[in-house]
């Protein structure tokens, strides 16, 4: 979808549904040979916390659907990281 300020855009929900780091990266890797230039990352919102924030780690502990379904911060870095490479 694009906006007015000539973004094209994909929004990912990980709340219900987590997909694993190579998932995502494979998903960005896509939008940058497709001129995508926004990913939306939806990762938390009042049904599910599945980012471990450093010091508040039993959030996701208590609110992510499973403890093996979580994003660490090595996992965000990563990401983030991997997006910028490809110029999403």
């Amino acid at each position: 979808m694009s906006n007015c300020l000539g973004e094209v855009k994909i929004e990912s929900e990980c709340l219900r549904r987590s997909y694993p780091v190579e998932d995502l990266k494979r998903t960005l890797d896509a939008m940058s040979w497709a001129k995508i230039n926004h990913f939306h990352w939806h990762i938390v919102d009042a049904q599910s916390f599945p980012l471990v924030i450093p010091g508040f780690e039993e959030i996701a502990e208590k609110a992510a659907y499973s403890t093996s379904q979580v994003y660490t911060p090595a996992n965000v870095k990563d990401i983030v990281s991997f997006a910028a490479a490809v110029r999403v």
